[in-house]
């Protein structure tokens, strides 16, 4: 079977519908959305789609709540990426944008985040020299920076570890936010 004709597979089977949704869920966990378009892709009526993720929400394998909760979970702790990287993704993979905002403010509130920079600046600091000169220092502090805003970390709580760091010496963080902008 070539690949055209086995991505429109589920055109003149709609009773299979429901076990190719169980399929996929099967691998990973899928947004509605998500699990949806993936249906629709091979040719399964919008009707028969409708129906299958119905009847997955009724039996509890079609749950985005515990998805978004799961994946929030899962880039807090492990991948260590900030909130705006998680909200991001998972508005991109059709999350509920209420249901993401809600769990995220009891998952992950910016306190965690602030703390999570922090850690990720201690670990970092060993390839910082000892005794390094300012100019050196404040390049540390923009890689880290860079490194830390791609990850999704508010630049309020970068500027707030690299301040906590470089306590003392005169608003290094609000200097290093003006250079970035």
């Amino acid at each position: 079977m070539n690949k055209r004709a086995k991505k429109q597979d589920l055109a003149e089977k709609p009773q299979s519908v429901l076990a190719a949704a169980l399929r996929y869920l099967d691998r990973r966990g899928y947004t509605a959305a998500e699990l949806r378009e993936k249906l629709l892709a091979r040719g399964a009526d919008a009707e028969a789609v409708e129906a299958a993720i119905a009847r997955l929400i009724e039996l509890r394998y079609l749950n985005e709540r515990e998805l978004v909760s799961q994946r929030i979970r899962s880039r807090k702790e492990f991948s260590r990426h900030g909130r705006s990287f998680v909200r991001q993704e998972l508005l991109r993979r059709g999350a509920d944008a209420d249901t993401v905002a809600e769990l995220l403010e009891e998952q992950y509130p910016a306190e965690d985040e602030h703390a999570i920079v922090r850690a990720l600046l201690q670990k970092e600091l060993p390839k910082l020299p000892a005794g390094a000169e300012w100019q050196e220092r404040q390049k540390f502090a923009a890689r880290f920076t860079r490194r830390m805003a791609a990850k999704g970390f508010s630049m309020g709580a970068i500027r707030n570890a690299l301040n906590d760091f470089y306590a003392g010496e005169e608003s290094f963080g609000d200097e290093l936010l003006q250079d970035e902008d």
